[in-house]
């Protein structure tokens, strides 16, 4: 198998601080490498048992390399491989304590460290090792409107929770959710493209200015999301650019569907604004409703483009408990009649489901 080798020399080496067991019995060699440059080689002692029970490729390697006198290292056989150090500890982590990714919900490094150990489950052929770090990258990753809905409603919860006074500890909300250059990076490289719409639309909110390395720099508690911009393939940054130019464009054709009142129920109960009466038809721009409507559409929807229209369009559900921020005082207090008001739950549910559905079209996906 190609990788894989008896060595005949030890060079400069380190052992592994947790993957060097006392009772392995077989010893493999993998380099450290710096922009092509083998720097060092790191060493992993662990037990031939757990590899061989998830690669056969493993399995007939020992079996062939116990047949012949080769090179050792502290008593037990070397094996020397090309693969990255990094990728090589982190498919050995997963092997001997999944527990490590698996516990750890909404981890931002999740996909940037299994995006290698993926390459090695595959190329040493352990097909469910590797079906299973997808999933686990996969699963942080909303494919619903609702589901997002959750992880959204989780992050405000931790937003919430920091910026207490009285919260003692310092929490970067960065850190706590899943960072979405590493998972599109790990669903091209591993075929689950499921994750792209989601991972593409949570990049399109963060601003190209809060790179990765200046998370620390931040005052902390923060709750500014950051991206990992530099590792954004350029092919990436154009659907990027292309998604963030149609959600614009969605936003301004919503705006003028709100001012004409499309949301409002046919049968409108508020009158005229003028002349009494009651519309028994479309609502007329000159109805109680209508004019609301309006006025909410000002308020919280407007017409700059908002980097999160999926929001934008929940909030305007939300806006009795805050009317008396935008409305002037005593003007339609009332808000919207019951009939529009549960037409403009309708409009707003099936508007978000649309959006959702259509963000592989913005962002380019298929």
């Amino acid at each position: 198998m190609d990788g894989l080798a008896i060595v005949a020399d030890v060079p400069r080496i380190e052992r592994h601080p947790d993957l060097y067991f006392d009772n392995g019995d077989v010893v493999l060699r993998a380099p450290i490498s710096s922009e092509g440059r083998i720097l060092k080689y790191q060493l992993f002692c662990v037990r031939k048992v757990v590899l061989s029970a998830h690669s056969d490729v493993f399995c007939n390697l020992f079996a062939d390399a116990s047949e012949n006198v080769g090179p050792a290292y502290d008593g037990k056989p070397l094996i020397n491989m090309v693969d990255e150090a990094t990728e090589v500890s982190h498919l050995l982590l997963y092997l001997y304590d999944p527990s490590r990714y698996l516990l750890r919900a909404s981890h931002p490094d999740t996909p940037l460290e299994l995006i290698g150990a993926a390459k090695l489950a595959d190329k040493y052929v352990m097909p469910r090792v590797r079906a299973a770090m997808v999933r686990r990258v996969a699963m942080d990753w909303p494919t619903t409107v609702d589901q997002w809905d959750v992880r959204q409603a989780e992050i405000r919860a931790l937003e919430e929770l920091i910026t207490r006074a009285d919260y003692p500890r310092y929490i970067v909300v960065a850190q706590r959710t899943p960072e979405p250059v590493a998972a599109i990076n790990f669903a091209h490289a591993h075929g689950c493209p499921e994750i792209l719409p989601a991972a593409f639309y949570r990049l399109a909110t963060i601003n190209v200015g809060k790179e990765w390395s200046l998370l620390d720099q931040f005052p902390h508690p923060s709750v500014t999301l950051f991206a990992r911009w530099p590792l954004c393939a350029n092919e990436d940054l154009l659907r990027c650019m292309r998604g963030e130019q149609a959600l614009a464009d969605y936003h301004a054709a919503v705006y003028e569907r709100i001012r004409s009142a499309e949301p409002l129920a046919e049968r409108c109960r508020a009158p005229y604004g003028v002349g009494g009466g009651y519309w028994n038809g479309r609502p007329s721009a000159l109805s109680q409703c209508a004019h609301f409507l309006q006025t909410l559409c000002e308020a919280r929807w407007g017409q700059v483009p908002t980097d999160d229209p999926l929001k934008a369009l929940a909030d305007l559900l939300d806006y009795r408990s805050t009317m008396d921020d935008f409305l002037p005082v005593g003007a339609f207090s009332a808000g919207l009649c019951d009939e529009c008001e549960a037409e403009l739950a309708l409009w707003v549910t099936q508007e978000r489901m649309a959006l959702w559905g259509r963000l592989s079209d913005h962002f380019k996906l298929k």
